[in-house]
């Protein structure tokens, strides 16, 4: 019986690690939208993924599809790759960070293999560059 008591006592103190526990959790909303992105900003040598928890996860793999967007932004004097489904929130969700202090536009498109886009006219400057998750290839 005393046995049994400083047993239960022994794991009644032991803390939970709840960080573990959500990570657990999450794994299987790692798909859909948010997979595709996380894969393509993991893999890339000009990008360093942002940590998201999982409510933020579930909240990008639930926005239809063909509203979703990425595009980069600046927070605190980096470039960051952004996603959002709304175009006047450009930066809802902060997903990754661009290296170095290069083009934003010329890193996007190298962390997502995508061609740059052109401009319309001789001397444009393409400051913000939007493209949607559609155009990326890879696991669905």
């Amino acid at each position: 019986m005393i046995l049994l008591l400083s047993t239960l006592t022994l794991f009644a103190i032991e803390p939970v690690d709840k960080s573990a526990l959500a990570r657990r959790d999450c794994t299987n909303d790692w798909q859909g939208i948010y997979k595709i992105v996380d894969s393509k900003i993991r893999e890339s040598n000009y990008s360093i993924k942002s940590d998201i928890d999982c409510r933020e996860i579930k909240q990008i793999n639930n926005y239809n599809p063909e509203s979703v967007m990425i595009t980069t932004g600046r927070r605190n004097r980096k470039f960051v790759i952004c996603l959002s489904n709304e175009k006047k929130i450009p930066c809802k969700h902060i997903i990754g960070i661009l290296k170095g202090d290069n083009d934003p536009v010329r890193s996007i498109t190298k962390v997502f293999g995508l061609k740059r886009p052109k401009p319309k006219y001789l001397n444009e400057t393409n400051e913000r560059f939007f493209f949607s998750p559609k155009l990326l290839h890879g696991p669905r």
